[in-house]
């Protein structure tokens, strides 16, 4: 049995790009760089509607955490006590209310910008990159 299960209301919900990113594997990463799922351990998604990750979300979850055992169940199979919103609000900083994924999509493009950026940086080139991203990731 798994120790964390993660609910996402639906594929759509699971497999929608926050800022590139599928929301399942952008969640399984979080998890895993907190601590909360270490290598070896089994993560459980929990789909609405017993939808399936599409396979770009698969090699995503691979990808970023490639020592995570993962699983899918249908609804109702099993205990999911985290909410994939929740986790959304904690990988963007959020106490209040967890953020919409356009939200998550706005806070997480914004988050690019470091107080190292010189001046040129600050205020021509990341602008645009991060007009871009978000051009991008409208076109999905």
């Amino acid at each position: 049995m798994s120790r964390i299960a993660v609910h996402f209301p639906s594929a759509a919900y699971a497999n929608q790009l926050v800022a590139g990113v599928p929301c399942a594997a952008r969640a399984l990463h979080h998890l895993m760089r907190e601590g909360d799922a270490k290598p070896g351990e089994t993560v459980t998604f929990v789909i609405g509607g017993g939808g399936q990750l599409s396979p770009f979300c698969r090699s995503e979850l691979s990808r970023l955490a490639p020592d995570i055992v993962w699983t899918l169940e249908r609804e109702g199979a099993a205990n999911a006590p985290l909410k994939a919103a929740e986790l959304l609000a904690s990988i963007c900083g959020s106490d209040a209310r967890a953020p919409s994924l356009n939200e998550a999509n706005k806070a997480i493009i914004a988050a690019t910008g470091k107080p190292t950026d010189g001046i040129v940086s600050r205020f021509l080139n990341r602008p645009i990159s991060q007009a871009i991203s978000r051009q991008l990731l409208r076109s999905q």
